[in-house]
Parts: C-alpha cells; sequence; structure tokens
C-alpha cells in the first residue's frame, strides 16, 4: 500500500450511519435487510459516497463483486472489473498523456534555456554565420525608399556590405527538434551598394545626389542615369542556428545562415537630412523676399498722387 502511495479513506460518523441505514434498509449492496455478511460492503460504499461528495467530481471505483458495484450510482462512480481495465481506461490514458506532455514542456523549457544559454555564448559564430551569407540573402534585393534620388524611389542591392550589428529576438526563438532552431532578427547593414536610376535633370541639378550617387552609365537611355549609391539598412530576417552536443552533452553551434529576408527598410542618410533643412531655409528665405515688408512706406509711396501741373500752375486732370 505504501508502494501505491494509497490513501486509506476513515470511517467518519455520517459514513457509518450512512452504512448502517443499508443494513437496516436492505439497501445499497446488501442483498437484504440486516445482512450481516454484506455489513463490509455497506462501509466501502458509504465511504467511497461521501468522498465522492467531497471531491465534487466522479470516481472510478475497481471491484469484482457485482452486488456492490451494482451499489455505486453511475452518475457519480465509475466502474471498473479490474485494475488491468482501470489501466487501460480513457481517463488513465488521458491523465497519463497530460502527465507526460507537462514532463515533456518542463523538459522542453529546460533545453531552451540551455540553447538560450549556448547561443549567447557562441554569438560570435553565430555573427560570423550571417556575415557569411549576406552576400546571397541581399543580392538582387529590391530597395523601395523616398530617400532613394530615383522616380519611383526603387533601388537594387549589388552589394551586401557590412554587417554592424545583430539581433537576436529570444522571444521568437522556434525549434526544429534538438538539432537546430530558427531566430527572426534585425540586421544591421551599412554600406550596402545600390543600383538606382535618376532623372538627368534631377541628377545635374541635385549637388547632394550627384555627389552621394555615382553615375556609371550617364546615357542609361534618352532620360536616365544609371548610379551606385552606399546605403544604411535595417533587414528583418530569420536566421537558421544548427546545433550539436558534444561529449560532455554541451549544446555546440555548427552552423548559422540566413534562412529568409522579411523585410528591407532604408535608414535616413545624413546628407537628407542636411539637404532637406537647407532646402527649407531657402524657401524661408524666398518667402522673405516675395512677402510684405515690415518697413513703413514713405509719405510720397503712402499717399496717392495728386493731378501732375503744368508750369503755369494750372492741373493737366488726373485724380
Amino acid at each position: 500500500m505504501k508502494e501505491l502511495k494509497a490513501k486509506i479513506l476513515p470511517v467518519t460518523e455520517k459514513a457509518a450511519r450512512a452504512a448502517w441505514d443499508m443494513y437496516f434498509a436492505g439497501s445499497g449492496p446488501m442483498k437484504q435487510v440486516k445482512s450481516r455478511a454484506d455489513i463490509p460492503d455497506a462501509f466501502i460504499v458509504a465511504c467511497a459516497m461521501e468522498a465522492q461528495a467531497k471531491l465534487g467530481k466522479r470516481v472510478h471505483i475497481i471491484a469484482g463483486d457485482v452486488a456492490l458495484k451494482k451499489a455505486f450510482p453511475k452518475r457519480e462512480f465509475v466502474l471498473h472489473d479490474s485494475l488491468g481495465e482501470f489501466n487501460s481506461s480513457d481517463a488513465v490514458k488521458a491523465a497519463l498523456q497530460s502527465l507526460e506532455e507537462r514532463a515533456n514542456a518542463v523538459a522542453y523549457e529546460h533545453w531552451r534555456g540551455r540553447v538560450r544559454d549556448a547561443l549567447a555564448e557562441q554569438f560570435d559564430s553565430i555573427e560570423s554565420g550571417v556575415r557569411d551569407a549576406l552576400w546571397a540573402a541581399l543580392h538582387n534585393k529590391e530597395v523601395i525608399s523616398h530617400y532613394l534620388p530615383s522616380s519611383n524611389g526603387e533601388g537594387r542591392l549589388e552589394g551586401d556590405g557590412s554587417l554592424d550589428g545583430l539581433e537576436l529576438h529570444w522571444a521568437k526563438v522556434d525549434d526544429l527538434g534538438r538539432g537546430a532552431v530558427v531566430i527572426p532578427v534585425t540586421l544591421h547593414v551599412v554600406d550596402a551598394l545600390v543600383e538606382v536610376f535618376i532623372d538627368k535633370s534631377d541628377y545635374w541639378h541635385d549637388d547632394e545626389v550627384s555627389t552621394h550617387f555615382k553615375a556609371y552609365d550617364a546615357n542609361w537611355d534618352d532620360h536616365s542615369i544609371a548610379a551606385h549609391g552606399y546605403l544604411e539598412l535595417l533587414v528583418e530576417a530569420v536566421i537558421r542556428v544548427d546545433l550539436e552536443e558534444d561529449e560532455y552533452e554541451e549544446i555546440i553551434v555548427t552552423t548559422a545562415s540566413i534562412e529568409e529576408v522579411k523585410s528591407i527598410e532604408m535608414k535616413e542618410p545624413d546628407w537628407f537630412s542636411a539637404s532637406t533643412e537647407a532646402a527649407t531655409h531657402e524657401d524661408e528665405a524666398q518667402a522673405g523676399d516675395d512677402g510684405p515688408s515690415d518697413e513703413q512706406p514713405t509719405k510720397e509711396e503712402g499717399q496717392p498722387k495728386g493731378p501732375e501741373l503744368k508750369k503755369d500752375g494750372e492741373p493737366t486732370g488726373g485724380q
């Protein structure tokens, strides 16, 4: 009983009274009124019914005795002929599955914690793998931004640039079994080479554009210049990190690569802010030149003109 961790129900006064009521009424497991042989079964039923009432849920009963089984109301009890039948029941299977899932969840969270610690300790290996994968991930990708001087704000990446920062979004880590994880990341990329097609008039009349985007084909077509520039980018991506355990069960990062590029955002370049500010000042200055003056008009300017006079003083007409 100790090995099974069985709980022995006490015979309370309430249960004893219920058992004797069955004895004198010939109810419950009693085959007849005052059946002394059935008194033990009456106490079993009474104690079980009291325990079920306290639990407030259906209770499983294992009993081979037909009369004893009949004494338990099926609404409150589930009856089984043997321990084997009970162990193979749907209720036990569901309970075992729930326990297994909880155990697996605990083990999984423990494993995730170990993985996270390993990734933090071996961050340089991850960063190195991502850096090596940058060219294949970004080459020929399209960038759209109002900071680009092309007429439609589009450009095409021809160089991957340099990885200047890598942020792992730990909360969204997903596993591919125990051998790999996928992690959403933000990449900070500098000096990414972009190809743009700029209207010729815009290119030659905007010093900032011609300074920061160098034409490599001044006559791409009748209207456009093909040029290259360098961008600073924020790239949202998903990386894959492959793992293995060494002989000491330590988690080792074996490879890291970029699985998918989700989005590419061009950061505002310093020269764009400067040119915008200069253009704003120029517009304000122009508005000041064209607007009303704060100076008071002279008498001649502020008064209406009278009629012109001849040399002899006579008016020639006018208002």
